[in-house]
């Protein structure tokens, strides 16, 4: 929020994932950030920045609006069933680690439970992930 909100040019400086900053930069910054880490003593350079990023994001994005009135929330069957058929399709293209399909999946699904999905919006979802399925080989 501070650097959304700063005005004139700023930056977000990473350090590397064994020394950090050099105690020069450290000295020049005019706000200090480190992101928790339960099992490791730091992020690599590029996971740091994506969470910075995500992070970022989060504090700019407009909050949700709601579905229209009226309109049916997709329910947990139907959520299942995207889930399932997006995992299909990301394994037989490359896309997801074939040992551990359910770590990324479920982080990518996340932004629908955010978002609240109406039942007609992941029908369509399901109708494209059908096609691209019948396109990929």
């Amino acid at each position: 929020e501070r650097l959304l909100a700063a005005t004139g040019e700023c930056a977000l400086v990473f350090g590397d994932e064994v020394n950090g900053l050099p105690a020069v930069d450290l000295r020049r910054a005019n706000a200090l950030a480190t992101i928790p880490t339960a099992e490791k003593s730091s992020l690599n350079l590029a996971q740091a920045v994506m969470v910075f990023g995500y992070e970022i994001l989060l504090a700019k994005r407009e909050p949700p609006r709601p579905p229209p009135r009226g309109a049916e929330l997709a329910n947990e069957r139907l959520l299942g069933l995207l889930r399932d058929r997006a995992q299909a399709l990301l394994l037989r293209a490359g896309f997801l680690n074939p040992q551990q399909p359910d770590r990324a999946l479920d982080e990518m699904l996340q932004v629908l439970r955010r978002a609240r999905p109406t039942r007609r919006e992941v029908e369509m979802l399901l109708g494209a992930l059908d096609q691209v399925a019948r396109n990929v080989r």
